[in-house]
């Protein structure tokens, strides 16, 4: 779990440098070629393997949850039937 930690840290350092290439590439449609080589540094940089590695580790370390015989009911659908006895148990207009 440090491990993942440590690696997220990493890349948020390199947030705004993405944040303002994004929005370099957005308003010109294409980037220079001087930009392009900083993007491909940058992106070289961000350890998104091992970003991929630990978020696959720890699920693996997750146990296997296994689906229940008896079908759920929604919290929605619970809400609408007691709204609707509510509206239908009071007096009527006759």
């Amino acid at each position: 779990m440090a491990a993942l930690l440590h690696t997220m840290r990493c890349i948020t350092q390199y947030e705004d440098a993405l944040c303002e290439l994004a929005h370099e590439l957005k308003k010109s449609r294409a980037l220079s070629e001087e930009t392009s080589e900083e993007l491909r540094d940058l992106l070289e940089k961000i350890p998104s393997h091992d970003f991929l590695m630990e978020l696959e580790s720890l699920k693996a370390a997750l146990p296997v949850s296994v689906p229940s015989s008896k079908p759920e009911k929604s919290a929605k659908a619970g809400r609408s039937s007691s709204t609707a006895k509510k509206k239908s148990g009071g007096k009527s207009s006759k």
